[in-house]
């Protein structure tokens, strides 16, 4: 006899924990144990006005736009960029690559990532349920966040670096406002350039295929 796990399924939504992670949402398909370890599957969704601030690790993420439109920030030989993806576009970010997300849209982004089981375990750690009475971030929630992404190699940028290309502190705190309601967070569509002087050395660039 087959043990469930060993033969074709489907996973209705549902099946497994949403999490919160600070506005955005995460919901996996395939979890870092049911990959064998090797990989897993993300239903990711960015409601309007949110952001995912600068970070990188060295997991290689693919986001493929289910519905909606997405910006993502990359970074090339002059500096920053917001590239745009709608519905059916195929976002590669390879490994070490700064990148950020943005929804200046009126509707939710919704992604599907694939990406390794131990990015999806940071997820477990940093995420919180995603519940109806789910409040603003807590001091000790934050602290977990940079705990935890420290402990797995995580970079993550300064609230300097966030502000150069649009994001600010204020913005990223109003983003489980987002995830509450349908309100747009204040936009902005200034970026400024990195002014990195060893532009050859910059690593590889977020790329919509």
């Amino acid at each position: 006899m087959f043990a469930d796990k060993d033969v074709l399924r489907r996973v209705p939504s549902g099946t497994h924990e949403l999490l919160d992670v600070f506005g955005p949402t995460i919901e996996f398909l395939v979890s870092p144990d049911e990959g064998n370890d090797g990989f897993c599957v993300i239903r990711g969704t960015i409601p309007p006005g949110a952001f995912v601030p600068i970070h990188s690790h060295r997991d290689v993420e693919t986001f493929f736009v289910v519905s909606g439109e997405i910006e993502g920030l990359r970074e090339g030989e002059s500096g920053f960029e917001w590239i745009r993806a709608k519905t059916g576009d195929f976002m590669l970010v390879p490994s070490g690559a700064k990148h950020a997300w943005r929804n200046v849209s009126k509707q939710p982004a919704v992604q599907l990532v694939t990406t390794t089981a131990k990015l999806g375990r940071w997820f477990q750690e940093v995420g919180r349920p995603a519940t109806g009475n789910l409040g603003p971030p807590t001091a000790d929630d934050l602290q977990r966040f940079i705990s935890v992404s420290a402990k797995y190699g995580y970079w993550l940028a300064t609230p300097e670096e966030n502000a150069a290309v649009g994001i600010s502190s204020f913005q990223i705190a109003r983003n489980h406002l987002a995830f509450r309601s349908d309100r747009n967070a204040a936009r902005t569509s200034s970026v400024k350039s990195c002014g990195c002087s060893q532009a050859a050395k910059c690593p590889p660039a977020v790329t919509l295929l």
